[in-house]
């Protein structure tokens, strides 16, 4: 098992494609609490001139996302602590929390489009400002190796 797990710490395609299917697996049991969850609490988005959809449609399916993912990258973080960075998850973990508030943000309240944009572009340069002092590697994916 422990060989394993060192091969897929140590191929990041791999990794991500076993916590993208494990994502995936936690999202298809999640969803139909969530969705009873919210529709029992009236976390509910009706019709309008921006949302255009019949009825009243639950907004918390990116909490559902996001649970799903957080879980699925921690899970195997834990399984080999030592090889992952844990800075990088801590602000990874941070800015998805900030692109999570801000989708709740605009599905409760109304947020210009521009104010979001901004907001989604300032946690974008957040990454990348913390992902170059820490040195990530993408391994020559998109023909991308260091950042």
């Amino acid at each position: 098992m422990e060989g394993f797990l060192r091969f897929i710490y140590t191929h990041i395609f791999f990794f991500a494609q076993i916590v993208l299917a494990t994502t995936i697996v936690w999202s298809y049991f999640l969803i139909p609490k969530i969705y009873s969850f919210s529709l029992l609490h009236n976390f509910t988005v009706l019709p309008s001139i921006r949302k255009r959809h019949n009825g009243k449609v639950p907004f918390l399916g990116g909490v559902c996302i996001y649970i799903s993912f957080i879980s699925s990258v921690l899970i195997f973080a834990a399984l080999s602590f030592e090889t992952f960075n844990l800075s990088l998850i801590i602000t990874t973990l941070l800015g998805l929390t900030f692109l999570l508030v801000i989708g709740l943000f605009d599905d409760t309240l109304i947020v210009k489009p521009l104010k979001k944009l901004t907001a989604q572009l300032l946690v974008s340069l957040f990454f990348l400002a913390i992902y170059k002092l820490v040195g990530i590697s993408f391994y020559g994916i998109f023909n991308i190796s260091e950042l």
